[in-house]
């Protein structure tokens, strides 16, 4: 009985800290998808950053940008090597863990980020 009360709060530590990397992971996919999505939308609406942004937001489970405040999405036009002009899409998601919660760290969040280019295909 001694022997489990003194090993019982590393065997729960270890649980959350494996639960939050699931979520971490589940997150991370999801923010990836969120900029890939984007840009396939920006590929050929690239100047309407409006609906490049909703699209990653919804990708994400949200109805609106504004609806997180630990999400920052930035669209970028750059000019590739080939001449082409590119969208570039930066997600970026704060995401908050438990186990910092449990430790008594409030607002321990790790920030996730993906970026994701695509050559711009416009029909004018």
């Amino acid at each position: 009985m001694v022997e489990f009360a003194l090993v019982l709060p590393l065997l729960l530590l270890m649980l959350v800290g494996i639960a939050d990397l699931g979520r971490a992971f589940t997150a991370y996919i999801r923010v990836t998808n969120a900029a890939r999505e984007a840009a396939r939308i920006g590929v050929k609406n690239s100047a309407v950053t409006d609906v490049i942004e909703i699209a990653a937001a919804r990708e994400l489970g949200l109805q609106l940008p504004e609806d997180d405040e630990a999400l920052n999405i930035i669209i970028e036009k750059v000019a590739g090597d080939d001449g082409r002009e590119r969208i570039v899409v930066t997600v970026e998601y704060d995401f908050p863990l438990i186990l910092g919660g449990l430790l008594g760290l409030p607002g321990q969040s790790i920030t996730l980020r993906n970026q994701v280019r695509m050559p711009v295909f416009e029909t004018e």
